[in-house]
């Protein structure tokens, strides 16, 4: 891939989210991730690494040397994705560009102020390991949907786009019911709903709940979990709202040094979801009027 189109090609690298879960598996240390970011990029730059496996120490390289196959000539950026304070830790001390999914503040409300600070953890753990991430890249990776006048967050509508990702902190609590202490008070306090109109569905011991409780994630809503969610949780974990409060939020991100953002929409409603934001948000984001 970088030799077709250099330039454009990045690896990124994070704890493991949906795809350790889905296993029942915590995610993978921090310390683990930088190991990983370091490994990863000595050999995009050519460098022969130490791989240990359980006892076994080895020294490894690509196969192929540069040519027919790879391009190490061309920088292959590495971006962190990371969103507690370890993480962006490793984000500063290993990586070239920071990935957050911001899941630690109100979407539609203190995002900014989050990011900035989470921005400034990585650059200070930069700088304390001898690098910059001044010009780093910077994405949010976020689930949008433009609210039509008068409907609401938790309209059918806007469940069916953004419903599934507002269940995120749920499908954790399930996996591990020792994080709900740790959820917001909104989504903490209707645990009680949740466990009753949809775990109470799983057809799998307690134990095995992660194999159901992802069945829907980012895709479609579950059987009674349109019943958990309210419009402040909704406002809360994706990027919904009217075109011109959307456009609020990006620019206040975007002063706090956000560059980029990653839209997920169901699979089922990609097409709808990109138009939409091209013709309800993307002129007022070109400076077009209202």
């Amino acid at each position: 891939m970088n030799r077709i189109a250099p330039g454009r090609t990045f690896i990124g690298i994070a704890t493991g989210y949906t795809g350790r879960q889905t296993f029942g598996l915590h995610a993978v240390s921090t310390e683990r991730m930088r190991e990983h970011a370091e490994a990863c990029r000595d050999l995009l730059q050519g460098r022969p690494i130490k791989h240990v496996w359980k006892a076994a120490e080895r020294e490894i390289r690509f196969r192929h040397r540069p040519g027919a196959y790879l391009d190490t000539e061309h920088e292959i950026p590495i971006y962190a994705g990371a969103d507690g304070p370890k993480a962006l830790q490793v984000a500063g001390q290993a990586g070239d560009g920071l990935v957050v999914t911001l899941k630690y503040a109100h979407a539609m409300g203190n995002s900014p102020e989050v990011f900035a600070q989470q921005l400034a953890t990585a650059r200070q753990a930069a700088a304390d390991a001898g690098r910059t991430f001044d010009g780093a890249y910077t994405m949010w990776s976020t689930v949008p949907c433009v609210l039509e006048p008068g409907e609401s967050a938790a309209s059918p509508r806007m469940l069916e786009r953004v419903g599934a990702a507002a269940m995120m902190a749920y499908h954790t609590y399930a996996c591990d019911p020792a994080m709900g202490e740790y959820l917001p008070p909104p989504i903490r306090d209707r645990l009680e709903i949740y466990e009753r109109e949809v775990m109470a569905r799983f057809d799998v011991p307690r134990e095995l709940a992660y194999q159901e409780a992802h069945a829907g994630h980012l895709s479609h809503l579950l059987d009674g979990e349109a019943a958990v969610l309210t419009e402040d949780i909704v406002r809360m974990t994706t990027l919904t709202g009217t075109a011109q409060e959307i456009e609020a939020v990006l620019r206040r991100l975007e002063a706090e040094g956000l560059r980029n953002v990653s839209f997920w929409f169901p699979p089922h409603l990609t097409r709808e979801g990109v138009l939409e934001i091209e013709e309800h948000l993307m002129p007022l984001l070109r400076g077009a009027p209202a």
